[in-house]
Order: C-alpha cells, then structure tokens, then sequence
C-alpha cells in the first residue's frame, strides 16, 4: 500500500511539473505570435520620436471576450 501511494505520488508530481512546462511554453508562443502581430501592424520607428508618445491599438475579436486594445508607449 505504501509503494502504491509513493508511486502515486511520483506521477502526480511529474505531471504537474509536465503540465506546468507545457503551459509556459504555450504562453511563450502566445507572447511571440502577438508581438510578431503587432510589429507587422504598427511601424514603431516612424509612430513617433517622442520617448513619452503612446500609441493606442485596438483589435475586434471573433471571441466572447469583446476586443483587444494595446498601448504601445516609445
């Protein structure tokens, strides 16, 4: 009985640990795709010289959630 709890034990340790780097990877993926989105979007060079100059981004979304918007501050 014992060495079914230890063993119990072990694998939802490794799963937990699996899933949690599985997740991050996802986010880190999500993270890219955006920023990729938004540099082919905006030209962040050209959007202002002023270092305190914030952009405003706003994107619809097909979700239930409403719409995205994004500041980008230079």
């Amino acid at each position: 009985m014992l060495a079914l709890l230890l063993l119990a034990i072990v694998a939802g340790g490794y799963d937990f640990w699996y899933s949690y780097e599985e997740i991050n990877e996802f986010q880190d993926d999500n993270l890219k795709s955006m920023s990729a989105l938004l540099e082919q979007t905006i030209d962040i060079e050209t959007s202002g010289a002023n270092p305190l100059c914030k952009n405003r981004m706003h994107f619809e979304t097909d979700e239930d959630d409403g719409s995205i918007t994004v500041d980008v501050i230079l």
